[in-house]
């Protein structure tokens, strides 16, 4: 059982995630698209008072707090599935977006693509993949443990 539980994690967490030695692209808040997907992280320049969003359907779900202009971080929850393409914005400043896509052909335009193809609905910070593989990984061995 512990075998299959390894197993699942080291899957999980090497699963669409870039090397460790790839820079990850740069974006800011100007309209610009940069490529990343599932599990690979984005360097977001905040060029004014900002928050992440995007939206599915009638949903704006928030993915990183507000920052003042000039603050930059690594964040690592916005990539998307294979051949989709995702718009975030300020939920402040509607104006201000940027636009993140997988792969090489990614539909032009961000609302086409359906929210079941966008990709997960974050649950909250540091909810990704590897993330919740590991919860998962923990929560049973929790249980086995109690069980013997």
């Amino acid at each position: 059982m512990h075998a299959f539980v390894l197993a699942a994690i080291i899957a999980a967490s090497g699963a669409g995630g870039r090397r460790l030695t790839e820079a990850a692209p740069a974006v800011t808040f100007d309209g610009g698209s940069v490529s990343a997907c599932i599990g690979d992280c984005v360097n977001v320049t905040w060029n004014g008072y900002h928050n992440i969003a995007f939206e599915t359907g009638s949903l704006t779900h928030v993915v990183h707090g507000f920052e003042a202009a000039g603050h930059v971080e690594t964040v690592c929850d916005l990539g998307v599935l294979t051949g989709a393409q995702r718009k975030y914005f300020c939920t402040l400043h509607p104006d201000k977006v940027f636009y993140v896509t997988c792969g090489d052909e990614a539909p032009a335009d961000a609302e086409a693509v359906s929210p079941v193809a966008q990709g997960p609905v974050r649950a909250g910070p540091g909810t990704s993949a590897p993330a919740v593989a590991i919860s998962v990984a923990i929560c049973v061995l929790l249980l086995v443990s109690a069980a013997t």
